[in-house]
């Protein structure tokens, strides 16, 4: 049976109109992320998150849902008799441990632009910069189940990145 709905996620191609919707109809406080792709809604113990897509409103709905049961094995089941999707189910992660590093990075996360300058980002190449896309916001972000935390360098004297000897970076520890 299920217990809960912990997550409702919904692709949707115009972010802002989505998260008007959801600030004006019901009066909901909206979190927008700083990268600008998605925004979430707390409503009770659960979350509407909305994400920016390149598709036509055609398209827009729901793309993910995460629940909580008693039996997951049984729900998912049941689904696929229902003849609808389900993915892979699991024991939710642990919550995340981060071990600050902000004391020993050594370069910056994103380049200048300038390519072998010494003063660039990842690996001093310029615009093939690792930050420039897709860009990944600074603090606590999730990717494909796997928590992390990316240092600010703006709050960290210019250094975001532990970057280690090589070939190619033969000036660094």
């Amino acid at each position: 049976m299920i217990k809960r709905l912990d997550t409702l996620e919904v692709a949707t191609s115009d972010l802002a109109d989505a998260a008007s919707i959801y600030q004006k109809n019901f009066g909901f406080a909206v979190a927008r992320t700083a990268d600008g792709k998605s925004a979430s809604v707390k409503v009770g113990g659960a979350e509407i998150r909305l994400v920016a897509s390149a598709i036509d409103s055609s398209s827009e709905g729901m793309i993910g849902l995460w629940l909580e049961a008693d039996d997951v094995d049984q729900v998912i089941a049941d689904f696929r008799a229902a003849g609808l999707e389900a993915g892979a189910a699991g024991a939710p992660a642990a919550p995340a441990t981060y071990i600050d590093l902000s004391a020993v990075a050594n370069t910056d996360i994103e380049d200048d632009g300038i390519a072998g300058n010494g003063k660039g980002g990842w690996s001093d190449e310029g615009v093939n910069d690792m930050f420039l896309y897709p860009p990944i916001p600074y603090g606590e972000s999730a990717v494909n189940g796997y928590a992390f935390r990316i240092l600010d360098p703006a709050k960290n004297s210019g250094k975001a990145v532990i970057m280690l000897k090589g070939r190619k970076l033969a000036d660094q520890p």
